[in-house]
């Protein structure tokens, strides 16, 4: 009897151990593991894509893993200078060998039959085929390659169109050594628009700034 309960409480003890040791694995991962948000902030417009003013609505996307957010906001109608978005979405939680895709686009729509609500909802959807659409390299590309995913969801008539979009694939180690001294990053980006219709202004020429930060 002796030795069967000797035999029970070297099992016993192995169990232990084994939690423990899977405890302190969870624990290290848990410290190793950072938050990041992402956001789109503002955008200047020095030309709309319509003759007078753009109907704007901008969407911010992103996934780590099996985590994902869209997030879409109706603007509503601008015309030249500087436009605060503050669209953010996260936080997202990453681990030292995650990667993060981010995209955001501004789409001029404002001939349509939809509502705003309609539109809002189309916008977000549209975020899944965008983010796992093939890389394409340079913003103006980019642009055109995520007009031209929007036009197969739904009618960009007239003078509406994608007059700003960004894709990217950063690691947790990027996004770690751009906020090493600042818990947070911005990017200014120039987009010269696609082409519009006849009668129509010229192309567009928006700035955008994105940011991300580290919680």
């Amino acid at each position: 009897m002796a030795n069967d309960f000797s035999k029970g409480e070297k099992i016993s003890n192995q169990g232990i151990i084994a939690q423990e040791g899977e405890l302190i694995l969870n624990q290290a991962r848990s410290q190793d593991e950072r938050q990041y948000t992402f956001m789109v902030g503002s955008f200047q417009i020095s030309n709309t894509r319509s003759l007078h003013e753009d109907t704007d609505y901008v969407t911010v996307s992103a996934r780590v893993g099996d985590q994902h957010q869209t997030k879409t906001k109706f603007i509503g109608n601008v015309n030249n200078g500087n436009h605060p978005v503050n669209l953010e979405i996260g936080p997202f939680t990453m681990g030292p060998q995650d990667n993060v895709t981010f995209t955001y686009y501004i789409v001029n729509r404002g001939h349509s039959s939809d509502n705003s609500g309609n539109t809002v909802d189309k916008l977000t959807g549209a975020a899944g085929a965008v983010l796992t659409a093939a890389d394409v390299p340079g913003a103006g590309l980019i642009l055109g390659a995520i007009d031209k995913i929007l036009k197969g969801i739904f009618d960009l008539v007239d003078c509406d169109g994608t007059v700003a979009a960004e894709k990217y694939t950063w690691s947790r180690a990027l996004l770690d050594e751009r906020t090493q001294n600042h818990p947070g990053y911005a990017h200014k980006q120039h987009h010269h628009g696609t082409d519009s219709d006849v009668g129509c202004g010229s192309n567009s020429e928006y700035d955008v700034i994105w940011e991300f930060h580290r919680d």
